[in-house]
């Protein structure tokens, strides 16, 4: 049992509804569907809860939500607390996305916060989105016209965070710290895999001629560096794969939305490496052959459309840019395939329900 629960009182959940809403709030009645059965993931325990209430109006309603709090596990908190990984996630949906969303109230691309909070422990009660017809595609590799409305969604929040930048920058750039960035658990992760890497071309004839390219004092450097912040930036969410992606579809089985779950490796650096994290895990060996370049013209046109409607002040770069970048950070994208994506691959993914 989380050691939520027990602070999660009518008490409690009045006061927070209350503030979300605007409005007086008297809770009804509320439910933990099973005390024991909190969703685990190595990233953040998940406790769902379901609310009935009635509003000013006495019309009695409900809600179901998720409370979503830092692990239990103190190994995991410990490595994770390299990254800042849930306090970077309560500052993002406690400041960011919602200057995000006030740029636009027509497009979302994050489920609402209803409660956040960093202390006695850091705590983001979210709306649940399978109650609203979201769900997980439940798959790594994703159909195209997934990958299309994603490149849409990630190119508003990419232009939109380029605007909330031009405003407050110290909102953005304060998320330094990607996932492959220059740190010691970052070094450890990829020295390991640089040299089961090695060992597999040298046993492997076609790629015995790869053997002498592969060695940590090659690859280190040129990653460290391509996750830097360069000309253009924007905010990325950094851990942009299919599990973390809810996509809702109308009654022919069509994909008509996307929100985007678990901001807690945002970084302010080139849109490419979202773009080389997607194409690297949510793209199957076809679609990489055949889809790339419309893939990327996609996002392009959409945040080219977004940076003027947003009516940003830095230079938009050119579609030839963009390209050359998206080649630059491919050192991120196999960076991305020696660590995250093995870890992807070896078990069936925990899903956002």
């Amino acid at each position: 049992m989380s050691s939520l629960i027990p602070s999660i009182t009518t008490d409690f959940l009045q006061r927070i509804l209350k503030d979300y809403f605007k409005t007086d709030i008297k809770v009804l009645n509320f439910v933990i569907p099973n005390l024991l059965d909190v969703t685990h993931s190595f990233c953040s325990d998940l406790i769902k809860i379901s609310v009935s209430y009635s509003s000013e109006k006495r019309n009695t309603r409900e809600l179901s939500m998720f409370a979503k709090v830092q692990p239990e596990d103190q190994e995991a908190v410990a490595m994770l607390s390299h990254w800042n990984c849930f306090e970077n996630e309560v500052d993002v949906y406690a400041h960011v996305l919602p200057a995000i969303h006030n740029l636009d109230k027509e497009i979302r691309v994050a489920a609402d916060a209803i409660y956040v909070s960093s202390t006695p422990r850091p705590t983001i009660f979210l709306k649940d989105l399978t109650v609203l017809g979201f769900r997980n595609p439940n798959r790594i590799d994703l159909p195209l016209d997934h990958l299309l409305l994603t490149m849409e969604k990630l190119a508003f929040l990419h232009a939109a965070s380029v605007a909330v930048y031009e405003k407050d920058p110290k909102m953005i750039t304060k998320f330094n710290m990607a996932i492959h960035a220059d740190h010691p658990i970052t070094a450890h992760m990829l020295s390991s895999s640089i040299v089961t890497l090695k060992e597999v071309c040298e046993k492997t004839p076609e790629l015995q001629k790869y053997v002498d390219k592969i060695s940590y004092e090659r690859i280190i450097p040129k990653l460290f560096s391509a996750v830097k912040p360069g000309k253009f930036n924007v905010l990325n969410h950094g851990d942009a794969w299919s599990n973390n992606f809810m996509f809702r579809y109308d009654q022919q089985g069509k994909v008509v939305d996307m929100l985007m779950v678990d901001f807690q490796f945002p970084v302010f650096g080139g849109p490419a490496l979202d773009l080389q994290y997607i194409w690297v895990v949510c793209t199957s060996v076809k679609t990489k052959r055949t889809c790339t370049d419309q893939i990327l013209a996609h996002y392009y046109r959409k945040l080219a459309k977004n940076l003027l409607k947003l009516k940003i002040k830095s230079s938009i770069p050119s579609m030839v840019e963009l390209k050359e970048e998206f080649n630059s950070k491919a050192i991120h994208g196999f960076a991305t395939i020696l660590t995250t994506l093995s870890i992807f691959l070896g078990k069936k993914p925990p899903v956002f329900r």
